[in-house]
């Protein structure tokens, strides 16, 4: 998707939704009000953006929360060893799904504020007057 207009970067800001299937392929920007360099770096920070899945924060959650059920089999858990083994493969997807979560709300909220950061920086602005774009931002 080719955006060389501020009104193209606020559609696709304002068609973002978390948990949508979304835009697929990439971002390219050719935006005037950019230097070549500020252009290559919002394009590639939301190519990021757009293709993130989740995926290396869902395995620390599984990692982590299979650690602690083999920190609790260790510590003297008088549970049998099928309880141990069904309650770590519980542990290891719910994790899993928890930390695939976060990384997929992560990823849309910094998605956001780099849409809203970009529009702010390609529309001129009328002293007094504050952008009309309807985003949430998030403080840092």
């Amino acid at each position: 998707m080719l955006i060389e207009h501020p009104i193209q970067v606020r559609i696709l800001a304002e068609d973002v939704r978390p948990w949508r299937k979304g835009f697929k392929g990439t971002v390219a920007l050719a935006l005037t009000a950019l230097s070549p360099e500020e252009n290559l770096a919002f394009q590639t920070r939301l190519n990021r953006l757009f293709g993130a899945c989740g995926c290396r924060t869902g395995a620390v959650g599984s990692l982590a929360a299979l650690a602690l059920v083999v920190i609790g089999a260790v510590s003297g858990s008088d549970l049998g060893t099928a309880a141990t083994v069904g309650m770590g493969s519980v542990a290891f997807l719910a994790g899993g799904a928890l930390g695939k979560g976060v990384g997929l709300v992560h990823a849309h909220l910094q998605l956001r504020r780099t849409l809203a950061e970009l529009y702010g920086r390609v529309t001129p602005r009328r002293p007094g007057r504050e952008s009309r774009m309807p985003l949430v931002l998030v403080p840092e």
